[in-house]
């Protein structure tokens, strides 16, 4: 790509693994030991494009790109064990002109929905955490993977978004 780009990562605190008591971590572990996957299912999808304007932006180097996730949905039933965590994935690219207002002229958009079946009853902030850690990271080379296939379709050589991991 040419020209120089800048990333951005927004993520939000919450409880983190790192942040548990040794008894809390043996339950985390226990969850993981009980769950099954189920399914990763992409429910929706958005693309958006101005191709005119990003490939100006970057000619002059004022591109901004930035990716997160958020929790759309959460839940788990302690009597059936089903659980499912619904993230809202998006990778933005931003115009940085200051005559234009910080204007996103890219912009991709997916909704995944990682369900698991959870064998036996725990506590239900233990389980939360594990939908929201482990769905992340089931979740994300989906998106990773259209976000790269976008790219190519559109010929807009996006940046290819980083590997994570647990």
């Amino acid at each position: 790509m040419a020209g120089k780009t800048k990333s951005v990562v927004k993520t939000r605190k919450t409880l983190s693994v790192k942040d548990l008591s040794n008894e809390q971590v043996k339950v985390f572990q226990d969850v993981s030991k009980n769950s099954k996957l189920q399914h990763i299912l992409l429910m929706e999808s958005h693309f958006k494009c101005s191709h005119v304007e990003y490939f100006k932006a970057v000619e002059k180097e004022l591109i901004e790109f930035s990716y997160g996730s958020s929790v759309k949905a959460l839940n788990y039933d302690k009597e059936t064990g089903n659980s499912f965590v619904v993230f809202d994935w998006e990778v933005e690219a931003i115009n940085q002109n200051a005559e234009d207002n910080a204007k996103s002229i890219v912009a991709i958009n997916s909704t995944y929905m990682v369900r698991y079946d959870i064998s036996g009853s725990f506590d239900s902030e233990i389980v939360e955490l594990f939908l929201r850690h482990v769905g992340k990271v089931a979740s994300y080379p989906y998106f990773r993977n259209q976000v790269s296939q976008k790219s190519w379709e559109s010929d807009l050589e996006l940046p290819i978004l980083p590997v994570i991991s647990a």
